[in-house]
């Protein structure tokens, strides 16, 4: 499954969020579930070729470096396909 994705931290009114981005590369929709200590998202349905965002508020003051795991699923002729990634993100202090 061809897809990339991207998490990117930064702060809103002294609290971080990451703000994770997701390009499907793939020749037909696919579902992209993200898990991440900040928190989780599902982007469903992304069309192929496109990119699309989604900003987790962390709820937190500082968010240590880490990685939000990118878990992508597609249906190809009756077959559900799974693919995973990670998108790493550096340190962020809020406070």
């Amino acid at each position: 499954m061809l897809f990339s994705g991207t998490a990117t931290p930064a702060c809103k009114t002294k609290k971080a969020e990451l703000t994770v981005a997701i390009t499907n590369a793939d020749s037909v929709p696919i579902d992209v579930r993200v898990d991440s200590p900040a928190g989780g998202y599902k982007f469903s349905k992304i069309p192929a070729g496109q990119t699309v965002k989604h900003t987790i508020p962390a709820k937190v003051a500082e968010l240590a470096a880490g990685e939000a795991k990118l878990t992508a699923y597609k249906n190809v002729d009756g077959q559900g396909i799974q693919t995973i990634s990670t998108a790493a993100y550096p340190a962020t202090s809020c406070g």
